[in-house]
């Protein structure tokens, strides 16, 4: 069952802010224009969408939606709230079956008592279940009605209908009516106006008839779109059961990964345990290795001491016995010989190495001698090296004096023939480079010349052979000049040809 509990009421017609509670039986009493008629105005204006303000009180009444958002007094053009205003109905249900509470809200805003109703800004407000009036801001925190968007974002998830039609739609669903446009819905509309109106019923039969007993037709289409709303209930009930047993899953799932980290965390706890266990019963075992070290540490005290006096003993021995060892004739002596065979030994040396560079120096000046000799040069070098050897010193001083300033004389005498030969040799070179330019002149000019002249080279080479009596020139052949020639041609056709 659902029951209506609670109704409130801001900046309609004389109430300010004001809540109202209800009962299962509620009586409303009091004296005329007090706000009995209002109240029921209000309720049926949320529920229903209905305009026909006090139809109640009386029949002939002319208030309007904008009378009771403006306050509109008995006297003509007197209003409480003249100027721009806001004003909410909200009505608060219990659904006994669910437990649970939710609200239904009206908010009109309007300029002015003359403004147009197409002009005067009506909207709706459901909340889903668990929503109590005191959970949404009618009113913000200087007391005034709140705006649209603030109140529409205090219901978390509250529909907001786009049109009266859809409001009365989602309000006979959530009242558990069903389809608005069904024989339900639109009984239940022209019920509660009726009686929230206090509308005489002239007819009793008709409207037991109408809107008591069952109709005794069957309106097919009502009972299609009532199908088709059954089919989408269940589909969403389908939905939200699918949705319960995902979840069921997933708080399973959290409380096994809670057990798992639970028992993880008490494993961890009994690993830590047994290493503060281990740790401790090895630092007692360290404990007790250490106490009988230090044991028998002091028990070898004393004997590490008279080991170091034994040692220091040792040691005045040693050093008294090698003073006196130094201080023997004998050993003074050895060492002396010892030193004195140390410095033969380094002369010796010394006189192997001299005589090893005097060996190679006689080697070479005998080389020399011998080139000296078969060069045929007139020297007064008189010198025999196996003679040398078996001299007297200041002989063999005298002798090398006399070596040294004779080949000094030669040296001299060697620069100048070698200056004199290559003056002979660049105007050799400069008389064949000339004649070779001649020749190279005649073998252009006239090459039948020089065809004879190659002919004749030959048969002087095959009758002399290769000598001075068989060449054209020293050194040369015509032959020879030939290949000169035609390698100078091919080179100067190559560098010819680069240019271009």
């Amino acid at each position: 069952m659902i029951e209506m509990t609670r109704l409130r009421l801001i900046n309609w017609h004389n109430f300010q802010d004001d809540c109202i509670p209800f009962r299962m039986v509620t009586y409303l009493i009091g004296v005329n224009a007090v706000g009995k008629t209002t109240i029921m105005d209000a309720v049926r204006y949320c529920l229903t969408t209905n305009k026909d303000f006090n139809a109640a009180g009386n029949r002939k009444s002319t208030r309007t939606l904008q009378g009771s958002v403006h306050g509109k007094q008995r006297g003509e053009n007197i209003y409480l709230r003249p100027g721009h205003t806001v004003s909410y109905v909200g009505v608060e249900f219990m659904d006994h079956e669910k437990d649970t509470t939710f609200v239904i809200s009206v908010r009109v805003e309007s300029e002015s008592p003359a403004e147009e109703l197409r002009h005067v800004s009506q909207d709706w407000f459901i909340t889903k279940p668990g929503t109590r009036l005191e959970d949404l801001l009618f009113v913000d925190q200087n007391r005034r009605p709140s705006k649209k968007e603030a109140f529409k974002a205090s219901g978390h998830g509250m529909r907001a209908p786009v049109s009266q039609k859809d409001a009365k739609k989602y309000i006979c669903r959530i009242l558990g009516i069903g389809d608005s446009e069904s024989s339900l819905g639109k009984k239940f509309n022209e019920v509660f106006h009726m009686g929230t109106s206090l509308k005489d019923i002239s007819d009793i039969r008709t409207f037991i008839y109408a809107y008591i007993l069952p109709e005794p037709k069957i309106h097919v289409e009502a009972l299609q779109s009532d199908m088709r709303e059954l089919e989408r209930f269940e589909e969403m009930l389908q939905e939200a059961q699918q949705r319960v047993q995902n979840l069921e899953k997933i708080v399973e799932s959290g409380k096994q990964a809670l057990d798992y980290q639970t028992q993880v965390e008490i494993n961890e706890g009994f690993i830590l345990y047994a290493r503060w266990k281990k740790n401790l019963t090895q630092e007692e075992e360290y404990q007790k290795q250490a106490e009988t070290a230090n044991l028998a540490l002091e028990q070898l005290e004393p004997e590490l001491e008279s080991l170091r006096e034994r040692q220091q003993q040792a040691q005045d021995a040693l050093s008294q016995a090698i003073q006196h060892r130094d201080e023997d004739p004998e050993v003074q002596a050895t060492k002396f010989y010892r030193e004195q065979e140390k410095e033969l030994s380094r002369q010796y040396r010394e006189q192997v190495r001299r005589k090893s560079e005097w060996d190679e120096s006689f080697g070479q000046l005998s080389v020399l001698l011998s080139r000296i000799e078969s060069a045929e040069l007139k020297t007064n070098i008189n010198f025999q090296p196996d003679e040398f050897v078996s001299l007297p010193q200041e002989r063999q001083a005298e002798i090398l004096e006399h070596l040294n300033t004779a080949l000094a004389e030669l040296e001299e005498e060697s620069t100048n023939a070698l200056y004199l030969c290559r003056k002979e040799m660049d105007a050799a070179d400069a008389a064949i480079s000339k004649e070779k330019g001649e020749l190279k002149k005649l073998r252009r000019h006239h090459p039948e010349l020089w065809t004879r002249l190659q002919e004749m080279d030959k048969q002087a080479i095959a009758q002399f052979g290769h000598n001075p009596l068989g060449q054209f020139t020293k050194n040369w052949t015509v032959e020879q000049l030939e290949r000169r020639f035609a390698n100078e041609d091919r080179q100067i056709s190559v560098s010819d040809r680069g240019e271009r």
